[in-house]
């Protein structure tokens, strides 16, 4: 497997849409305009002017740069590994890559030096609050296509949960603003219960089609995380930590995020989309021994 370029990012290196979209990045630096260049079966790009980031593709298997490759900066890391994940609740295939990302952690020998953090993300920012329609509906208006054709796009995705252990039920799923489930979250992370609560929220969404932006609903699954009432009714009460939701998106924005789920470890590696297990796993271990150490 290569680790290549993810797509969208500012210094303009372009994924591989055929395989694994992952990334090295190894540091902030100045620089001028500088072409990348591919070994026999890599990936090329041009790394943008001025200051930037620097990127180059490395073999997981080897650790070895590509011939003629940038050379990495990066020293031996010490201590924990952060992932970070960038993900949406109503994201049918960010709870494909949460379970992915569990089952590589348990495969990882190192997993207990791995902190993972969970990131906010928006697909429909716009979504009005308690404007709730069948999502199969939405994504009908949305792609122009007809219900055999919206049924047939949720049976593809619910088997692949399936073979992860969830059960889908789309065809109950509903529209939601997910801004002040992800203010929960961000609540969650205060207690230690991000995942727990990341967890719940999924499966009321694509399980159990809740409406995650009913208050009532949104206190009841924070309560059922571990999460107090009162707390939670304070949280909504207000706008605790909005802030942090938008900080989230602002940094999405920045790393040239635009799809979920989003995977950076380290801020050196990004695995773009619900990834195989072994992707992730790959990825992990190469972070732990990076090129230069």
């Amino acid at each position: 497997m290569e680790l290549v370029a993810w797509t969208n990012l500012p210094f303009g290196v372009k994924g591989n849409s055929s395989g694994p979209v992952v990334v090295l990045i190894v540091g902030w630096r100045p620089q001028k305009d500088r072409r990348v260049t591919a070994g026999r079966g890599e990936q090329s790009g041009a790394v943008g002017a001025g200051y930037g980031l620097r990127a180059v593709t490395q073999s997981v298997s080897s650790g070895q740069a590509g011939p003629g490759r940038i050379r990495p900066y990066c020293a031996v890391r010490y201590g924990t590994v952060k992932v970070e994940v960038w993900s949406d609740i109503v994201c049918p295939w960010c709870y494909i890559g949460k379970r992915r990302l569990e089952k590589a952690l348990s495969q990882y020998k190192h997993a207990g030096d791995v902190e993972v953090i969970w990131r906010s993300f928006q697909l429909d920012p716009t979504q009005p609050r308690g404007e709730n329609i069948p999502t199969s509906e939405m994504l009908a208006r949305k792609y122009g296509v007809t219900a055999p054709e919206v049924r047939a796009m949720n049976d593809r995705v619910s088997t692949l949960a399936a073979e992860e252990g969830l059960t889908y039920h789309l065809d109950r799923a509903v529209t939601a603003s997910t801004f002040d489930a992800h203010r929960l979250l961000h609540f969650a992370a205060t207690h230690g219960l991000a995942a727990a609560m990341q967890e719940r929220l999924m499966g009321a969404t694509l399980t159990d089609g809740a409406a995650v932006d009913d208050p009532g609903t949104l206190v009841r699954l924070a309560t059922e995380a571990g999460l107090p009432a009162d707390g939670t009714h304070e949280v909504l009460g207000g706008d605790a930590y909005a802030d942090g939701v938008h900080d989230d998106i602002r940094q999405a924005r920045a790393l040239g995020i635009s799809g979920v789920p989003f995977y950076a470890v380290d801020r050196t590696y990004g695995i773009s989309g619900a990834q195989p297990v072994q992707t992730i796993l790959e990825t992990l271990r190469a972070a732990s021994f990076p090129v230069g150490s």
